[in-house]
């Protein structure tokens, strides 16, 4: 599985409305897919699109773990820090 053509299939399901087969096809994609930065940033995305904050920052900080670097995951939790608190 591409977890970039699952994140792209998630979010259009979220797009329309369709939270709970969102969380499915992430959920089923996810068993089937090595832990890679891409899948933590798949996962990440999702949780912060449904609102999963604290699951996000998790994935996102795993991807840091295997590429401390990483720029999709540090603007990712930037950007998890400022919806939290605006200034």
């Amino acid at each position: 599985l591409n977890p970039y053509v699952v994140y792209s299939d998630v979010s259009r399901l979220l797009d329309g409305g369709r939270a709970h087969d969102a969380r499915a096809l992430a959920t089923a994609a996810r068993s089937h897919m090595a832990p890679t930065l891409a899948l933590y940033h798949l996962s990440g995305a999702f949780h912060a699109r449904t609102g999963a904050v604290q699951a996000a920052r998790r994935d996102y900080e795993r991807s840091l773990a295997m590429a401390p670097h990483n720029a999709i995951a540090l603007d990712a939790l930037r950007a998890l820090d400022a919806a939290r608190d605006p200034k």
